[in-house]
């Protein structure tokens, strides 16, 4: 009798493990959730915050706190070239005090485009795109691919905006 006592009381024990393990697995992908992307900072292009060339207005910067990312939504915002809907197909990222562009690695898909490390490369060496750090200024462009001989990356800028980090 006691072989079989001390049998079951060892599945016991480890029935006890495997389900702490599971809890903490469980609570350590739900840590993990939480600070990723599906908790960057919505920011909405709109008709507010668009600088306009040429118009004599400086429209007010959308400001966040630093993170690794932002979730851009383009769904309400109806991007035009003379009179006429346009699609967009790109989102170019430039911090202005280190003067270096980052642009989509995928062509645009959908209305929320996520703008961090996963989706953004240099478009001077191809590294990942270092997230947005207390004191930058960063002007986001949503456009559309035109290369020229002349100019591979050059796009066309159908909405453009500044966001303050603060």
């Amino acid at each position: 009798m006691g072989d079989k006592s001390k049998g079951k009381s060892r599945i016991t024990i480890m029935k006890i493990q495997i389900i702490r393990f599971a809890a903490a697995c469980v609570l350590a992908l739900a840590l993990v959730g939480c600070s990723g992307s599906s908790h960057y900072t919505v920011v909405a292009a709109d008709a507010e915050h668009q600088i306009l060339l040429g118009n004599g207005k400086n429209p007010p910067p959308y400001e966040i706190i630093p993170s690794a990312g932002i979730r851009l939504d383009i769904g309400h915002f109806e991007f035009t070239e003379k009179g006429a809907t346009v699609t967009p197909d790109m989102v170019q990222v430039t911090r202005h005090a280190r003067n270096d562009r980052y642009r989509l690695a995928q062509p645009l898909a959908g209305n929320v485009i996520l703008l961090d490390l996963t989706t953004l490369t240099n478009v001077a060496d191809g590294s990942s795109f270092p997230g947005f750090a207390s004191g930058d200024q960063v002007m986001v462009n949503v456009g559309r691919v035109k290369p020229t001989a002349l100019t591979p990356d050059n796009m066309t800028y159908d909405w453009t905006g500044l966001i303050l980090v603060k």
